[in-house]
């Protein structure tokens, strides 16, 4: 960032909820895509250390998980959640869920 946004202005303050979101779900994108890029057949992406390390509330974060699912099936993908929906299993054959995935999302 070479300068601040004018967006993040003591006027615009009623918005900085709505800014926060849109930068969590780039980060959230970008850490699903490095997720994928590492082998995440074998690798879960844990939902939890996310959204804890990013200070939102569950609503926010199932938001966000069910944005980035949506894309990543229109990518090709099978997405499920598991462990009390806090990981995300992103994998190629749906008939072949990866031996540690078990079935309790929200999906």
């Amino acid at each position: 960032m070479i300068k601040f946004p004018e967006e993040i202005s003591p006027e615009n303050n009623k918005n900085f909820r709505k800014i926060l979101l849109e930068n969590c779900l780039r980060k959230l994108r970008k850490e699903i895509y490095l997720n994928i890029i590492e082998d995440c057949e074998s690798n879960y992406f844990v939902i939890d250390n996310f959204s804890n390390s990013n200070n939102i509330t569950d609503d926010e974060t199932e938001y966000l998980v069910q944005t980035v699912i949506k894309e990543l099936e229109n990518l090709g993908w099978v997405c499920k959640l598991s462990f009390n929906n806090t990981g995300l299993f992103i994998f190629k054959n749906p008939d072949t869920p990866p031996s540690n995935y078990y079935p309790d999302g929200f999906e």
